[in-house]
């Protein structure tokens, strides 16, 4: 039989991974507050700092505010236990089980058949050139998904080659990293999953850039794509993955 991980957007780029034993959420505590990011609702707010459902590892790929909230982090800590808090390694004193990512590459197996491999890459955009950034492939009961972030297509060369051995059956970009040529291009020809999923959208009231018209054009050009390519739009979307199996 083969496995399957749910894959739910909390908002902006808060991804919760359920799998067999598990339940992973990346990026998940952060605070928008004066970005144009989604902020998670206040009810899914209030029931994830209650613990409903209950996580076994918070991650996080950077420390910028969309992505992570020492505060956030700390009132969760404070309310639930975990198996362990995965992050950069500026991101300061937490309680609980911390592991700090530093080098090109690691790996985290925290519980059987649960691993999480981190591999640095860039942050989008040449302002953030010293922003510690990293992809995260969490591996559930032999199910992979490919947490991306911000990172960028164009930089960080040894990301792409650390992580092709993986072939992860999806891989969660955001509109930007899919509008570039290369980042397709890696897609097809490095990573080759079997599902991309968009995620890290504005929400409609809130979209300066125009991503969500982008994406409408993404979806409708990648036809000829040897994966399904799919969007995680707002709040409490959310998709299965199955593994390839045998």
């Amino acid at each position: 039989m083969r496995e399957k991980i749910r894959v739910t957007l909390l908002a902006n780029a808060g991804i919760l991974l359920e799998g067999t034993g598990a339940r992973l959420l990346i990026d998940g505590l952060y605070d928008p507050a004066g970005t144009e990011f989604q902020a998670v609702p206040e009810p899914v707010k209030a029931r994830l700092l209650a613990g409903e459902p209950p996580v076994d590892l918070l991650a996080f790929t950077h420390l910028h505010p969309d992505h992570f909230s020492r505060r956030e982090t700390d009132t969760y800590l404070a309310r639930n236990r975990v198996r362990g808090v995965l992050l950069p390694e500026d991101g300061g004193p937490l309680a609980g089980p911390v592991r700090r990512m530093t080098g090109v590459r690691g790996t985290w197996e925290l519980l059987p058949g649960v691993r999480i491999t981190w591999v640095s890459s860039g942050h989008i955009g040449p302002q953030y050139a010293e922003t510690a950034h990293f992809c995260l492939l969490a591996e559930l009961s032999g199910v992979g998904v490919l947490v991306t972030g911000d990172a960028d297509p164009e930089r960080g060369e040894p990301t792409w080659q650390e992580l092709g051995w993986a072939r992860p059956d999806a891989v969660l970009v955001n509109p930007l990293f899919y509008q570039s040529p290369r980042g397709r291009a890696l897609l097809r020809e490095v990573l080759r999953p079997e599902w991309v999923v968009l995620y890290h959208i504005p929400g409609a009231d809130r979209d300066p850039w125009g991503l969500r018209r982008m994406v409408r054009r993404q979806l409708e050009r990648s036809r000829d794509e040897p994966y399904h390519l799919s969007a995680l739009w707002g709040p409490l979307d959310r998709m299965t993955v199955t593994g390839r199996g045998e």
